[in-house]
């Protein structure tokens, strides 16, 4: 993140499970995220590259 994004709150650990819908953190400022998860089979990415989405609104995979 940007020098100027001080506010980023995360509200998971490293390799911490987690539930559909769980809320992951936030950025107070606006800027970029980066969501690294691990493909399971069976698994569908709704979203692609330079897609808007919106928390707790957009699926991103089921």
């Amino acid at each position: 993140a940007a020098k100027s994004v001080n506010g980023i709150d995360s509200y998971i650990e490293p390799q911490q499970r987690v539930s559909a819908g769980q809320i992951l953190g936030m950025i107070r400022i606006g800027s970029q995220v980066d969501l690294i998860v691990t493909a399971f089979e069976g698994m569908k990415i709704r979203v692609r590259p330079g897609d808007r989405v919106r928390a707790g609104e957009t699926i991103l995979i089921e």
